[in-house]
């Protein structure tokens, strides 16, 4: 019912063509038929899909606990691609674009889950570390690490403590991890401390409060959304994330938005400063300092080794 709503207007502004002779109504038309058919479209969907057992559940228990979310990563871990196929869908090409044109050097992925994001990065990529709290969704990641030409370590860790150095990384990664995270300015305070000062960039596909302001509105008149979308999912998906990453003391370089304004890529930078204290650059693997476990590494194999591999496999 609700696509059929949202069809109203493309269908009648055919027949309108047609049917409404004086010039001044098929203008009206033009211009009030959108909008309506698009609170009609919504209304109807909300209506439908009318969840008000999971609003009175959160009036009762509030949010749940960051153990809780932690026990629901781990558990859901083992089949977690596949129950976010649609998600992953969604955001293929989001991911493409992002990674393969604005990631390169020393990279640090944060919240990095079962490693959805190995085949996006580019060859400009000299390492990578991707970082999780749960072992178990980096074991997943694990499975994944043989296909990867840089290399590559796994470290079990905070994103609100990351163990390494200031300035170590030219770039630092974020995908779902702010809406993800119990605590997420000092999450992304942390990311612009260990990203190289001035040069630096911290990358961010994060799921929001849209940026439409109409969707905005008509999602609180009609309550759309799940309630329970942290105790169902994990994560949070109404946070504002331009004001946390500006909160946090980053600065915004590009923020453009996707998926009727829900989706946020934004590439941000640490604040510039006249003195830089980074690490000299170096091709070395950034080492861990602090709280932090290797879960595992991979250094991939030279070309040459490659090709003797792949000529024996043939013989």
């Amino acid at each position: 019912l609700a696509q059929v709503s949202q069809w109203f207007w493309p269908v009648m502004a055919v027949f309108s063509r047609f049917m409404l002779t004086p010039k001044w109504m098929r203008r009206l038309f033009v211009v009030t038929a959108p909008p309506l058919s698009f609170v009609a479209g919504t209304g109807v969907f909300a209506w439908v899909n009318r969840d008000d057992e999971s609003r009175e559940f959160v009036l009762k228990h509030g949010q749940p606990t960051e153990e809780f979310r932690l026990e629901f990563f781990k558990e859901n871990a083992l089949l977690w691609d596949t129950n976010n196929e649609l998600m992953e869908d969604a955001i293929k090409g989001i991911r493409h674009r992002m990674l393969m044109e604005k990631v390169q050097g020393h990279v640090l992925e944060v919240a990095a889950g079962t490693c959805m994001n190995f085949p996006y990065y580019s060859k400009r990529v000299k390492s990578l570390t991707v970082l999780d709290r749960v072992e178990e969704m980096l074991a997943m990641g694990q499975k994944k690490v043989d296909s990867v030409r840089y290399p590559v370590q796994a470290v079990v860790g905070e994103m609100t403590k990351l163990p390494f150095e200031d300035g170590t990384f030219d770039c630092v990664v974020g995908t779902l991890c702010v809406c993800s995270a119990e605590h997420p300015k000092k999450a992304l305070k942390e990311m612009a401390r260990v990203c190289r000062p001035n040069s630096g960039r911290i990358v961010l596909i994060e799921i929001g409060e849209s940026s439409w302001t109409i969707v905005n509105a008509v999602s609180e008149y009609f309550m759309l959304g799940n309630p329970k979308h942290a105790w169902d999912c994990g994560s949070y998906d109404d946070r504002r994330i331009a004001e946390l990453v500006q909160d946090a003391g980053l600065m915004i370089r590009a923020h453009r938005t996707a998926r009727k304004g829900r989706f946020h890529l934004i590439v941000a930078s640490p604040k510039w400063t006249d003195a830089v204290d980074a690490p000299e650059e170096s091709e070395a693997m950034p080492k861990l300092k602090g709280d932090g476990t290797i879960f595992f590494s991979h250094t991939p194999a030279e070309p040459d080794v490659q090709v003797e591999a792949g000529q024996a496999a043939q013989g």
